[in-house]
């Protein structure tokens, strides 16, 4: 059995313990000690890290009365030196503490309870049952009881009022109390082993919440810093809300404040109109985004008329052709289309740069042709190392750069046979 110190003191961090036994395990070992200030993972928390001696506990679990500690290495026999990373586990408790506000927010203020909770390594979250409830706080708005009549997703006005709310038990400093549960309290648990089992303990948050709990938390709510909600989706009959406290909450805003700065650097205005800045760069953005695709069907356009002057007469259809190093590749395929269209031309085009290992091939055909664009690259173009392929009327592919003149020469030789002879 291990004695859990944190059980009694959630700022107990430092302890000595003596080794009991060493199990090696696939992920390196496991310790077992006869007691422990390191918390491990169950009831939604994650579990502490921090050393024995000096080497550092990866992983800490729970199994019956014993703690299990994860190491990589083997701890040697006898009293070892126990220390919990203390910046993890202050994250923690202000995370667990923070939701157990924030559930009881949600509760005053919609009448939702929390179904479910996760207190991840990035962000937490808690799952509210909407279904059926209504505001217990009719006097804030009657939009609380009419978006729940129609179903309707939170609002950002009911989360902008329960982060608030939330804050504001943060202000007031309000204690933090851990004591032992009554019986009838732990009558009224609907299921102990979702929540820690045994040494379950009352977390009572005073005048605000009194509920069963097995973590770690703070002894006062000012010590869970700023309580701040990402986002919310629903997860099938409940909605996920996404917060921050603490720490975590801080290093938000901060990021946030940074990218504030730059945006504003590069935008050329203030903070309050970044918003505008950034929707007047989109507008020139769409607008220059349509210029600039009426300059490439315009380009394109150029190139099919030069092109279908020298295009070949293959009996049925015209064959025109063209290898260039200054088009991309979706220009490319836009001189065949255009050429389609205008010119009722077969089309196969090249690129050829310099120092390129492998070049693109575009092969399009009008529409009504018996051919099919597709199949012919397939077939034609793993002949020289390549491959290829696509729709009847528009295909592409790409072949070794030295073989792009002679696959050109087995398209039009294949073109020039089906076409000439009359068949598909």
């Amino acid at each position: 059995m291990t004695d859990r110190l944190y059980l009694k003191d959630s700022e107990c961090l430092e302890c000595s313990a003596r080794v009991l036994k060493v199990i090696r395990v696939d992920e390196g070992y496991e310790v077992v000690l006869n007691r422990s200030p390191f918390y491990p993972e169950t009831g939604g928390q994650g579990s502490d890290r921090g050393w024995l001696d000096d080497e550092p506990v990866l992983e800490v679990r729970l199994e019956g009365d014993q703690v299990f500690h994860r190491t990589a290495r083997p701890v040697k026999p006898g009293l070892v030196r126990c220390r919990v990373d203390g910046h993890r586990r202050m994250d923690q408790m202000q995370q667990h503490s923070g939701q157990h506000v924030l559930s009881q927010v949600f509760i005053d203020l919609l009448g939702a309870p929390t179904r479910a909770f996760h207190l991840g390594e990035r962000s937490s979250t808690i799952d509210l049952d909407l279904q059926g409830t209504v505001s217990k706080t009719q006097d804030r708005g009657s939009w609380y009881r009419e978006g729940r009549e129609r179903g309707k997703e939170l609002e950002d006005a009911q989360l902008a009022l329960a982060e608030a709310e939330a804050n504001d038990v943060v202000r007031q400093a309000l204690p933090v109390r851990i004591t032992a549960p009554t019986v009838a309290e732990l009558a009224e648990a609907p299921d102990l082993s979702a929540i820690g089992g045994a040494h379950l303990r009352i977390v009572d948050i005073h005048g605000l919440n009194r509920s069963l709990c097995c973590g770690t938390h703070v002894r006062s709510t000012a010590e869970i810093g700023p309580i701040k909600i990402l986002s919310f989706e629903r997860r099938g009959s409940l909605w996920r809300v996404e917060f921050l406290c603490g720490y975590r909450s801080q290093m938000h805003y901060g990021k946030l404040h940074r990218m504030a700065q730059q945006l504003t650097r590069l935008c050329s205005a203030p903070p309050e109109r970044l918003a505008e800045a950034v929707e007047e760069l989109l507008a020139l953005r769409l607008d220059g985004s349509r210029r600039l695709n009426q300059l490439r069907r315009d380009l394109a356009d150029v190139h099919a008329e030069l092109a279908a002057q020298r295009a070949l007469d293959l009996g049925d259809v015209k064959l025109a052709e063209l290898v260039t190093s200054r088009l991309s590749e979706k220009e490319l395929r836009l001189v065949g289309e255009r050429l389609a269209l205008l010119h009722r031309c077969a089309f196969v085009g090249g690129i050829a740069q310099e120092g390129k290992a492998k070049t693109s091939i575009v092969l399009s055909l009008p529409a009504g042709s018996p051919l099919h664009a597709g199949q012919i690259l397939d077939r034609i173009l793993p002949m020289l190392g390549g491959r290829g392929g696509g729709r009847p009327e528009l295909a592409q592919g790409g072949v070794p750069a030295s073989s792009l003149r002679p696959a050109m020469e087995k398209i039009r030789a294949e073109l020039a046979r089906q076409l000439g002879q009359g068949r598909p």
